[in-house]
């Protein structure tokens, strides 16, 4: 667990880490920011990468791809390397075109 090995360098204390763990993960939303937040407060476009694991459960994507109002959900990007070439090139294109807008 990468927690117990910041302890072992002394990086962090156990209690800051456990701290930092009941932060980002007691939620049952993202972290960072609410769902109100999301569907009122966001004007930019967002590319949205749909998370494929525990700690970036496919569920949470899908709501916030249905509370925001200006997404575009990439779902498939790294079952494989030529997926994740396709979904770098995306991700690029989809930068591009909103750069000057920003």
């Amino acid at each position: 667990m990468w927690a117990t090995e910041k302890v072992e360098l002394k990086n962090f204390t156990r209690n800051e880490l456990d701290q930092l763990e009941a932060k980002m993960f007691s939620s049952d939303f993202v972290f960072s920011v609410s769902r109100d937040f999301v569907q009122n407060s966001v004007a930019l476009p967002i590319l949205l990468l749909k998370g494929q694991d525990v700690y970036h459960p496919s569920g949470t994507s899908v709501e916030v791809s249905k509370l925001a109002k200006n997404i575009e959900m990439y779902e498939d990007w790294k079952a494989s390397e030529q997926i994740v070439e396709a979904g770098f090139q995306h991700v690029v294109a989809f930068m591009s075109q909103f750069r000057s807008k920003i």
